[in-house]
């Protein structure tokens, strides 16, 4: 899934310099599995930086409202 691997590395570009970077992960629907994985691969992109905590995440259920 190149989309998520590319937004998680620039998630983690624009952190480069920041320590701690807090970020909040939020996927469409996270029961979804196409939504569960882009999750997935965001936190084990992320994880491999030390100075990005990953202080939560949730669904926006595809609305911009939410």
């Amino acid at each position: 899934m190149p989309g998520a691997i590319h937004q998680a590395e620039a998630v983690a570009a624009y952190c480069a310099d920041k320590d701690p970077c807090n970020v909040i992960i939020l996927i469409g629907i996270k029961t979804f599995p196409f939504d569960n994985l882009r999750l997935e691969i965001f936190e084990k992109v992320l994880a491999q930086h030390p100075n990005i905590k990953v202080v939560g995440s949730g669904g926006g259920w595809y609305s911009p409202d939410q």
